[in-house]
């Protein structure tokens, strides 16, 4: 028997009235005492709801007596809740305003009131850091007089978390490492978000940014697993480094409208991210920008992109096709890599560089087409592509790294008429020509293969 079945059946054989009195909490205790229910999990949560204000919240207490009472006076004193202890698992009773009760908001994940002032006579006068600051009784320290820096978020029990709001500043590493964490309300007086600031607050699920943001830090949010949604506003100007990286939970983003860059690793292992919106604003997507999106299956580039940096979308399995617009003049060093489900790559005439293993190990790429203003292909820039059956090089190409067709033991036939004219270097004195059987070798064109 769960408890809600325990519940159900206790309704059904006393009447609804049943949760009005205190008699259910002995009901319940004798039932956790027996062992015909679990205890409930690590945060305070709904497990009951008559649609008449009558709602009873479950919270598993692994805490000492003095951390517990300070919990229990809270959620007396402060939300109004009728509350009883059954061993480590905590019940509080929200009635219907009636014999003293007050009615309160229906809320699953409570843990801290929502403040309606921005007067700091409520907050503990401290020192940190150094310096003089405020503390509020969650253990959350903000600057002093003004309270508008939040430094840092000492208590790692909280789930749910309101800053105040006159808040403008969230300091780096300000709730680092809070795993309890499961919901955040930023306000709309906050201009920055701080490096690392919710670095692996692996319970955050959900967070929305507000307008005012204009800066949000290297790494603010990376490593926050359990994070599937998120709202970046327009206000934004950039995607730092690292800044949702290892969110490995979060399924699309939108880059706002005046973001210029995506910046190194900015969504790198975001495993479950599947869709992309990026702006005609962006310039570059630097490196890692995308690495290991394993889920990642379509991602639009505007034409306002001129670098794809290194291994910038590496190891994007299931990253179909891609087109790359008339912008781009570099391709860099495995900005495609290992991109195993990438069928079909449309390179325009404006890329000039083709860099090292830029497409190596796209295991389904059938056919290439390398366009009039390439000049440089990189080594190994298409090694291992296993099922690539035709390649077209241009005339303008002039310089081939070595082993740019390593391993595609399917390729039989080249279009190229660089015939006894392309240097293939394998050092700064020494070259081969594309047509010699030393040049096959170095670019792993296989022997079968027909270059017309």
């Amino acid at each position: 028997m769960n408890l809600d079945q325990a519940i159900k059946k206790i309704i059904n054989d006393h009447g609804a009235d049943i949760l009005k009195e205190r008699r259910l909490v002995s009901m319940l205790s004798d039932l956790l005492a027996f062992g015909q229910l679990p205890y409930a999990a690590n945060m305070l949560r709904q497990i009951y709801d008559n649609g008449y204000g009558v709602k009873i919240y479950q919270l598993y207490c692994n805490k000492d007596k003095s951390e517990t009472d300070a919990l229990l006076n809270t959620l007396r004193n402060k939300l109004g809740f009728d509350v009883e202890m059954l061993g480590k698992v905590l019940y509080a009773f929200s009635l219907p305003v009636s014999k003293g009760h007050k009615q309160k908001q229906n809320t699953q994940n409570i843990s801290v009131p929502r403040q309606k002032t921005n007067q700091n006579n409520d907050l503990e006068v401290i020192m940190y850091d150094g310096r003089k600051a405020y503390k509020d009784e969650y253990g959350g320290i903000y600057s002093f007089p003004n309270a508008e820096v939040f430094y840092k978020f000492a208590d790692d029990k909280v789930s749910y978390y309101v800053l105040r709001e006159n808040t403008k500043i969230i300091y780096e590493n300000a709730f680092c490492e809070r795993k309890s964490l499961i919901e955040i309300i930023i306000p709309n007086s906050a201009k920055s978000i701080g490096g690392c600031a919710f670095l692996d607050c692996s319970s955050l699920r959900q967070v929305t940014i507000p307008d005012s943001v204009t800066s949000i830090g290297k790494s603010a949010f990376a490593k926050c697993s359990s994070l599937r949604q998120v709202t970046i506003p327009n206000s934004v100007i950039s995607v730092e480094d690292g800044t949702f990286s290892e969110c490995s939970s979060l399924l699309t983003i939108k880059i706002p409208n005046f973001v210029t860059s995506i910046d190194k690793s900015a969504f790198a292992e975001c495993s479950s991210l599947q869709q992309v919106t990026i702006p005609d604003s962006v310039t570059s997507i630097e490196e890692s920008a995308f690495y290991r999106c394993y889920s990642l299956q379509q991602v639009n580039i505007p034409d306002s992109v001129k670098n794809i940096g290194e291994s910038a979308f590496y190891k994007c399995y299931s990253l179909q096709r891609i087109t790359i617009p008339n912008s781009v003049t570099n391709i860099g060093k495995n900005a495609f890599a290992e991109c195993s489900s990438l069928r079909q790559v449309t390179i325009p005439n404006s890329v000039i560089m083709i860099e090292d293993g830029a497409f190596s190990k796209c295991t389904s790429l059938q056919t290439i087409e390398i366009p009039n203003s390439v000049t440089t292909i990189g080594q190994n820039a298409f090694a291992e592509c296993s099922s690539l059956l035709q390649a077209t090089i241009p005339e303008s190409v002039t310089t081939f790294g070595t082993n740019v067709f390593f391993s595609c033991n399917n390729l039989g036939k080249i279009y190229s008429s660089l015939l006894g004219k392309i240097r293939i270097l394998r050092s700064p004195w020494n070259y081969y020509m594309f047509n010699d059987f030393m040049g096959r070798n170095l670019l792993g064109i296989p022997q079968k293969c027909v270059i017309y």
